[in-house]
């Protein structure tokens, strides 16, 4: 039982939303479920990058309904590796939306996104 001054309830009229996963936990007692999976994992390698559309990797939002929402799934992580030129475009990694419920679910994490040139061999982080 923790002793931090704050009151803890057992039983009665509780819900749980699930967490971000994949895939995403289940909700108890009238929670909804969390979002499925995370941004994910890409890496390129290219002499010329030309991207000029979206490069995404978005977490999932988590689901709604119920007594409580689903958590966010994180966003995941972009790699992006050139030796000549590179055209950005849109390039996000944000995180999974809450849920929505009687209680709102949390957002997932931020991903990251890394781009950098290394035609000498050695990695030079993009500004």
């Amino acid at each position: 039982m923790p002793d931090d001054g704050q009151k803890v309830v057992y039983g009665g009229n509780c819900s749980g939303s699930g967490g971000a996963g994949n895939p995403g936990g289940t909700g108890q007692y009238g929670g909804a479920r969390g979002g499925y999976g995370t941004g994910g994992l890409l890496v390129l390698y290219a002499s010329i990058i030309n991207n000029t559309g979206m490069i995404q990797a978005d977490g999932s939002a988590g689901g709604s309904g119920g007594n409580a929402g689903g958590g966010g799934s994180g966003g995941g992580s972009i790699n992006i590796f050139y030796t000549t030129s590179i055209i950005n475009g849109n390039i996000t990694a944000s995180s999974g939306l809450r849920g929505n419920g009687t209680a709102v679910g949390g957002y997932g994490g931020m991903g990251c996104i890394t781009i950098g040139n290394i035609s000498t061999g050695t990695f030079i982080k993009d500004e």
